[in-house]
């Protein structure tokens, strides 16, 4: 009993002793000055202002940050690839990668370059890893490669929208003060009756406020275009990047042909169709036939659903569409009725229905597109085999009633 009484007692003289403390730390907290600012306020006000200063990060530092990701990616897949594998692209400002497979059957029949949809890498799982792994097996080099980011080209869209608008606004204000100049000078030669009358001490009108009248409409736009969310993609960017695929492809197709024979397919996957089919109107004749798979449109092509060459020319082509459904798209029904107008009996359109992508979609693309490629290859071999017997023949009648007339 005395044990437990003491131990009653302690708690009661250290609630005692907690009292006069806490109140001291209350009395504290009231007396502290009101225009003192709290360490959290402080570390608000830093965090603030570091997020205004990167909110207002330089064109030139973002470009920097864009090209040093592009440098790493392109270092990442010289450490994944082999030296025989992974080949550099010459382009006009820069240079690109591109994954080289050579044929392993033991005759070379041609080269398919490989087009991976826009935002995918060249050795993408969906459908770009089984066609570049397995083609070679039939026979075809492939070269696999990607549209460039469109980063650079953002960045250098906004330089140039920032350089513009700078020189907008220097030309406006030279404009303004020039005609600021010139009114005052004409106030103080020839004053007018308004003035004289405004001038004197008894002129009780209000005074108009004009402090819009002499802002220049372009210098309001650019100072509204300084603050815009979101930076728009123009025409011209579009241009300049489709401009730079462009370019990718046809140095890409020079390369196979030194590396190979004359025959190239080119192949393109999803949204990269619209930079293949642009590309075709300026390169009719440089390609053996096209391949078109799961088509879709792009917002950076100019043209995201143009089928201009398919309904000019009379290239193969085999045009495989990848739907849920048994229907064809409104664009896959577009580029069979161009075909249909140009006369193209090489065009060759599929529907694919697939509920979900897996292994036996690309098992079935590889089988339309190597089977496909090989009898295109087979009907040219036997057209150049029956121009060459016909050309035999000519020769060979013409020779004929020479010998006649000798006789």
């Amino acid at each position: 009993m005395r044990h437990n009484d003491s131990i009653i007692l302690c708690i009661i003289v250290l609630l005692i002793c907690c009292f006069p403390v806490r109140a001291a730390q209350e009395a504290n907290a009231a007396n502290q000055p009101s225009g003192s600012v709290s360490k959290e306020q402080n570390t608000l006000a830093e965090s603030t202002s570091s997020t205004a200063q990167e909110s207002t990060t330089p064109t030139k530092q973002d470009r920097v940050l864009a090209s040093d990701f592009i440098s790493r990616s392109q270092q990442a897949l010289q450490q994944l690839y082999t030296s025989d594998q992974l080949v550099t692209l010459s382009l006009e400002k820069d240079s690109a990668y591109g994954l080289w497979q050579d044929e392993r059957s033991g005759s070379l029949k041609g080269t398919v370059i490989l087009l991976a949809e826009q935002g995918n890498h060249a050795d993408w799982p969906k459908y770009m890893h089984k066609l570049r792994q397995q083609l070679p097996l039939r026979g075809w080099s492939t070269l696999a490669i990607t549209p460039p980011s469109p980063s650079i080209a953002i960045m250098e869209a906004k330089e140039t929208s920032s350089a513009d608008a700078q020189t907008n606004n220097v030309n406006a204000q030279a404009g303004q003060e020039k005609e600021n100049q010139m009114s005052n000078n004409n106030k103080k030669t020839n004053p007018t009756d308004n003035e004289k009358q405004q001038n004197t001490p008894n002129n009780n009108q209000p005074k108009p406020d004009n402090k819009d009248d002499n802002v220049n409409p372009d210098s309001k736009k650019a100072e509204l275009d300084k603050h815009l969310p979101v930076f728009q993609v123009t025409p011209s960017m579009q241009e300049k990047y489709s401009d730079t695929v462009k370019e990718l492809m046809k140095s890409a197709h020079q390369f196979a042909q030194e590396k190979t024979t004359d025959k190239v397919f080119l192949l393109a996957i999803g949204s990269s169709c619209s930079f293949l089919l642009s590309h075709l109107a300026n390169h009719p004749n440089d390609y053996t036939g096209i391949i078109l798979i799961d088509c879709k449109p792009n917002n950076w092509s100019p043209t995201s659903t143009s089928i201009e060459p398919l309904d000019k020319q009379k290239i193969p082509v085999l045009d495989l569409e990848v739907k849920r459904t048994p229907h064809y798209s409104r664009w896959a029904q577009l580029r069979k009725a161009a075909s249909l107008k140009a006369e193209n009996p090489s065009y060759r359109q599929r529907l694919l229905i697939s509920v979900g992508y897996d292994k036996t979609l690309d098992k079935r693309i590889l089988k339309y597109v190597s089977q496909w490629i090989d009898a295109v290859l087979t009907a040219i071999k036997r057209a150049e085999k029956l121009a060459e017997e016909a050309a035999a023949l000519q020769q060979q009648n013409s020779r004929g009633p020479r010998k006649q007339k000798n006789n």
